[in-house]
């Protein structure tokens, strides 16, 4: 039997042990991440479906919230848009602006404009309120409103 190669053998077998017993903790600690980080995938994926899922949902919403009387926040209006609803429902500048609630001038001014107009939210909600009317409606209430 020899004595140098069986403590070598047995050197190497404790060097081992230690070596394990040092890498244990850090494996340990990797393998809890790796979890976490492949149960936080898992959250962004259900989260990401439920977005979906909510943004498909959006548009009857939105059909929902205008029967029940809540105006669209996206709408939008241009110059020529205004233009033609003024001409569609047979109104004057001055007659679309007392419905509306401004001036005059300021319908002028929105029917000259180029692009997406910047309204404010009541007047935004009085022009989708008036182009839901027709021309006999829009006269009927302006029969209120004239002086």
């Amino acid at each position: 039997m020899d004595i140098g190669k069986t403590l070598k053998t047995e050197m190497a077998r404790i060097g081992q042990k230690e070596a394990k017993k040092a890498v244990a903790a850090p494996n340990k600690r990797a393998a809890e991440l790796r979890r976490l980080v492949a149960d936080l995938r898992r959250r962004v994926d259900h989260l990401e479906k439920t977005l979906k899922l909510a943004l498909t949902a959006k548009a009857p919403a939105r059909k929902a919230q205008e029967e029940a009387g809540v105006k669209a926040e996206r709408v939008w209006f241009t110059g020529a848009g205004v233009r033609s609803l003024r001409k569609r429902m047979k109104l004057s500048q001055k007659e679309l602006a007392a419905l509306c609630g401004v001036t005059q001038k300021a319908v002028s001014n929105w029917e000259t404009a180029q692009g997406k107009l910047t309204l404010r939210a009541a007047t935004k909600n009085a022009l989708v309120g008036a182009r839901t009317m027709s021309a006999k409606q829009a006269k009927a209430a302006l029969g209120g409103k004239k002086k």
